[in-house]
C-alpha cells in the first residue's frame, strides 16, 4: 500500500491540474507536489510533517518515490489512467475516491497547499513555473553538480524558512488564498539568471 499523503497528492494534483490544463504528466505531479511542499513551508509548518521527502534529479526536476508508488497503485488499480497522449486522468472511480477521501481531516488540511500550487497554472504558463522551481536553491545545486540530491535538508528548509519570512512580510504569512504567495515565489525564482 503506497504513502496515503502521495497517494492522496496524486488524485488532488491530477484532478486540479486536468481541470485547468487538460493534460498532466508524471513530472508535473512531482513538480507542484513539490511547489505544495514548499507552500507548506512558507506557512511555517514542519517539512517532517508533509508526509513523504523529496530529491532532485541531475536535470533539477523534483522526484518523490513516495509519489511514483503511488502513481503506479493508481495505475494498477484503475483510479487513474494513461491517456493516448501519454498523460495522467483520473478516472470516474478516481473522482469518487478523490470525493470521498477530502471528507478526511488529514487530506483537507493538505488542500490549500495543493490547491496553491495548482492554481499558479491560471496565473502563468507551466513553463514558467518549471524554469522557476528549477531556480529553487537546492534545485540548483543538484544541476551545478550534475547529481542526485535529496531536497529539504535542515540547511535548506533554514535557508527556505529565512526566505519566506521575507516573502510573508512583503505579501502577509495570513494570506489565505496560497496562490499569491506561490505565483510570487516562483516568478521571483523564474528571475533568477544563472
Amino acid at each position: 500500500m503506497p504513502n496515503p499523503s502521495s497517494y492522496f497528492d496524486v488524485l488532488s494534483i491530477t484532478s486540479k491540474l486536468s481541470n485547468s490544463m487538460q493534460k498532466v504528466s508524471i513530472a508535473e505531479i512531482h513538480l507542484f507536489s513539490y511547489l505544495s511542499c514548499l507552500l507548506w513551508l512558507y506557512k511555517k509548518q514542519p517539512v517532517a510533517f508533509w508526509g513523504y521527502p523529496f530529491a532532485a534529479t541531475p536535470q533539477g526536476h523534483p522526484y518523490s518515490a513516495d509519489l511514483d508508488e503511488s502513481i503506479k497503485y493508481l495505475l494498477r488499480n484503475g483510479t487513474v489512467a494513461i491517456s493516448d497522449d501519454k498523460h495522467i486522468i483520473v478516472t470516474p472511480s478516481g473522482e469518487t475516491e478523490f470525493s470521498e477521501l477530502l471528507k478526511m481531516t488529514m487530506f483537507t488540511e493538505r488542500e490549500p497547499y495543493l490547491e496553491g500550487a495548482c492554481s499558479c497554472v491560471l496565473a502563468m504558463p507551466i513553463g514558467m513555473i518549471r524554469n522557476g522551481i528549477m531556480n529553487e536553491p537546492e534545485i540548483n545545486n543538484s544541476i551545478a553538480l550534475a547529481q542526485k540530491r535529496m531536497l529539504l535538508t535542515t540547511d535548506g528548509v533554514d535557508m527556505l524558512y529565512e526566505q519566506f519570512d521575507v516573502l510573508s512580510k512583503a505579501i502577509g504569512v495570513a494570506v489565505d488564498d496560497l496562490m499569491i504567495p506561490s505565483v510570487v515565489w516562483v516568478t521571483y525564482l523564474s528571475g533568477i539568471q544563472n
